[in-house]
């Protein structure tokens, strides 16, 4: 997958890393994808542990079409601006941070004892307006059809910007969860793992949806993710992972914890769409996924 634009505060949920170590598959290979239990359970869970309600909605602000200087989650990044008048709806930032160090030291890595980089690079992206601007696009050969092409030679929508997204089989390249594509529904699933919106009059949804809800709110856009890592701007990784049903399988502390390339979307407090992406080689370089949060 790959998003046709993409743009983290006060949502934010998680989406690809890269498969190639077995070890950090948010679940087994030889199990059906996502938690074993329904919606109904994850909204009665929510509710008793949180009193939260298990998706949420917002509208933007009017401000959200715009943008008034404030980059205050990257002012401390080292960072280069790409900027283009052309584009006065996008902002696209460089940066290299300091990671916690509680995230690196010392690992073996392919059966050798290295140190682990105390930085990580990566892009920050902010979008105006998204509802004009964001697409989630499937594969142009469509969902369980290898792909055998580039990235180059498959790309369309006319995209500025290209990200990872929604989680694919490796072995059948069957997609994982929901996804709805400039209104058409692609995949309708019960899978309970956080899904991001936006509806055809600019809603955002985050959080975790039934059938039902899928086709109700009438998305424009909507593909599914591995945790959700920030909600009311507060961090709600482990209390999202617990959730997801990773907290049981063998997996799925590696795959929160391995350093890897990493795409995270949301919005912001006005509105505005929002995407981080780290850099990364599995599992000697990029971030963990308390790093994103």
């Amino acid at each position: 997958f790959f998003f046709a634009f993409c743009m983290i505060c006060c949502a934010i949920l998680s989406f690809f890393a890269p498969l190639a170590f077995a070890d950090v598959r948010p679940y087994p290979p030889d199990v059906p994808w996502g938690p074993r239990w329904g919606h109904e359970y994850v909204t009665r869970l929510l509710q008793d542990q949180f009193e939260h309600v298990p998706h949420d909605l917002f509208y933007p602000q009017e401000d959200a079409n715009k943008f008034d200087g404030a980059m205050s989650v990257v002012e401390t990044f080292n960072t280069s601006q790409v900027h283009n008048d052309s584009r006065p709806w996008y902002e696209e930032h460089h940066f290299r941070i300091t990671a916690p160090q509680s995230s690196r030291g010392y690992q073996y890595i392919w059966g050798q004892l290295r140190g682990v980089p105390s930085w990580i690079r990566g892009q920050y992206f902010r979008v105006a307006n998204p509802i004009q601007h964001f697409s989630v696009l499937p594969p142009i050969v469509g969902c369980g059809v290898p792909p055998g092409a580039t990235l180059m030679e498959t790309s369309h929508g006319s995209c500025e910007v290209a990200l990872n997204a929604g989680f694919f089989d490796t072995h059948t390249f069957a997609c994982h969860g929901n996804l709805v594509s400039d209104g058409e529904i692609v995949q309708n699933t019960a899978v309970q793992n956080v899904n991001f919106g936006i509806t055809r009059n600019g809603t955002f949804v985050v959080g975790y949806l039934s059938k039902e809800d899928v086709l109700r709110y009438d998305f424009l856009q909507l593909v599914a993710g591995v945790g959700w890592l920030v909600r009311d701007g507060k961090p709600y990784a482990n209390a999202s992972l617990a959730l997801e049903d990773m907290a049981t399988q063998e997996t799925g502390p590696s795959f929160s914890t391995v350093l890897t390339a990493r795409t995270a979307l949301g919005h912001d407090a006005a509105g505005r769409l929002l995407a981080v992406t780290f850099d990364g080689v599995t599992p000697a370089e990029g971030g963990s996924l308390y790093d994103m949060e």
